[in-house]
Parts: structure tokens; sequence; C-alpha cells
């Protein structure tokens, strides 16, 4: 059996687990070897779900095996701000990608060094 197996939109058992904040099957998952910068055909990784979804714990797992919103480039600049605006990263946090650092308190500042 294919770990990595997507549905129509592209999304993984990964993508899904994410999403819904299910630890345990995002753990199994993951020792199964599964891909954790899959994309969905909306260009969304397992751990965006999971911060647009709030779960903490998947995005804690996700990120001690190496995932993070900062791989994708410019366009994750963007989605970073996106998900501060609308309340899906808990304050307080820093991002930092080369030579943007985005700080989420109760407000959000972002500026280039």
């Amino acid at each position: 059996m294919d770990i990595n197996c997507a549905e129509y939109d592209g999304r993984t058992a990964l993508h899904l687990a994410a999403c819904e904040g299910h630890t345990k099957m995002v753990e199994l998952l993951i020792n199964n070897n599964a891909n954790l910068e899959c994309k969905d055909r909306f260009g969304g990784t397992p751990l965006e779900d999971a911060v647009r979804h709030n779960q903490k714990a998947v995005q804690d797992l996700l990120r001690n095996q190496g995932s993070s919103l900062l791989k994708g480039g410019a366009d994750y600049r963007a989605k970073l701000c996106q998900f501060a605006a609308s309340g899906s990263v808990a304050p307080p946090h820093i991002y930092r990608y080369r030579y943007i650092y985005i700080y989420v308190y109760t407000y959000i500042y972002a500026y280039y060094t």
C-alpha cells in the first residue's frame, strides 16, 4: 500500500489527519515514511493544514520531524501573514525566512533586515 496515495484533490492521509488534529494517526504515518512536504492540488502541505485548523500538537509533531512553512520560499511569506491575520497562528510566535521576520503577538509585524 502507498502511504502517500492521494484522493481527487491531492490530499493524503497525512493532510487529513493533520487538519483534524489526529496526533496518533500523524505519528503512525510519520513512522511509516509519509511525505511531510506533499502538496495537495491547492499547494497546501500537512503542516499548513495543521496551522490553518489550529492543531498545535500536530504542528509540533510535524516541525519536530523537519517540516516547515518556510521551505516554500516567497509564497510562504504571504501565507504566514494570512495565517497570522486569520488568528490561525497562536501568539506569541516568530517566523523567520532569510531576511524576513514575522512577529505574531496581539498584532502582526513583518520587516526585512
